[in-house]
């Protein structure tokens, strides 16, 4: 849960290496849950990205059904979105 300060307590053990498609035992899959009470924003900085695989990131807001973004990334593809 990302706190009213913007702090995101358990952060520090998150990868910041994304594994591929290839890898997944390794640990894909990364949920924030964030409630708002001002108009803000948020991104996702993605530092390295594996080369084994594919890497897919989706991002849903308000519980949407329609990811934004929907992207299949690479090696490359590395920055905040």
């Amino acid at each position: 849960m990302v706190q009213s300060d913007g702090k995101a307590p358990g952060m520090e053990a998150l990868s910041s290496f994304i594994q591929g498609s290839f890898h997944p035992d390794m640990g894909r899959e990364a949920v924030f849950v964030v409630n708002a009470t001002r108009s803000g924003k948020m991104g996702v900085d993605i530092k390295q990205i594996s080369s084994a695989g594919y890497v897919h990131l989706q991002i849903f807001l308000d519980f949407s059904s329609s990811p934004i973004p929907d992207k299949v990334l690479s090696p490359g593809d590395e920055r905040i979105y």
